[in-house]
């Protein structure tokens, strides 16, 4: 009979009934989503037995689902805004013309994001949520204003110019003063600046963006549709 000396683990931990090990580690000067593609890099590019896996969690975890959960509130939110739109105009097609600035104001937010160098985490997915209902204001001023001129007995062209050209103060006096109202969060400094920088970036960016491309894209979308 002999003894032997081994090591083994104190504790030994389940998951979903299999046996697991956990290695945790600190984040120190970098971002959450670039560590994340470098982790992710190393785990495909890993090597493992049979039997094993290999899975993300902590914080990585928890960001994977808050995004989820984002993308499927922001699926809701343009739905509902349909919805409203849509027994408000008492139309089905012109609430897609008003909702067809939402691509253009992604486009606006990528542009903010990659000129300021942040990254696009949970903080300025939930400011793009609040911003889809922030941007169809200005299609609504426009297109309300068009129907109008139209039945007062106006014709589509002369309804389309009149109503931008009776809109465009409106339209511009909304965006300056939320976007005004953005600055100073969006140059926040401290501990708070994480959280309301990237919130206030998306608004003003996406914000910007749309409301000059809205301009022009409205009234030549309303203008094919009553064509078609």
């Amino acid at each position: 009979m002999e003894l032997k000396e081994v090591n083994v683990p104190k504790e030994i931990y389940h998951i979903n009934g299999e046996r697991s090990i956990s290695i945790f580690a600190d984040i120190d000067g970098r971002d959450l989503g670039a560590v994340n593609r470098d982790v992710q890099n190393m785990v495909e590019n890993y090597k493992l037995d049979s039997g094993y896996s290999v899975s993300l969690g902590g914080e990585l975890e928890e960001q994977q689902e808050l995004m989820k959960d984002t993308i499927f509130v922001l699926v809701i939110s343009i739905f509902l805004v349909y919805l409203v739109m849509a027994v408000q105009f008492n139309h089905f097609g012109q609430p897609l013309i008003v909702m067809s600035t939402i691509p253009v104001t992604i486009i606006g937010v990528i542009l903010g994001m990659f000129m300021t160098q942040m990254e696009l985490n949970i903080m300025s997915a939930m400011g793009l949520i609040m911003l889809v209902g922030i941007v169809l204001n200005n299609a609504i001023l426009l297109i309300h204003r068009t129907n109008q001129l139209l039945i007062a007995g106006h014709s589509l062209h002369a309804s389309i110019i009149n109503a931008g050209q009776d809109r465009i103060r409106p339209i511009f006096m909304t965006t300056l003063t939320t976007v005004g109202g953005m600055i100073p969060l969006a140059m926040a400094s401290g501990m708070s600046a994480d959280y309301q920088a990237p919130v206030a970036t998306v608004i003003i960016s996406g914000l910007l963006f749309s409301t000059l491309i809205t301009l022009v894209l409205i009234p030549a979308i309303y203008r094919l549709f009553s064509r078609a």
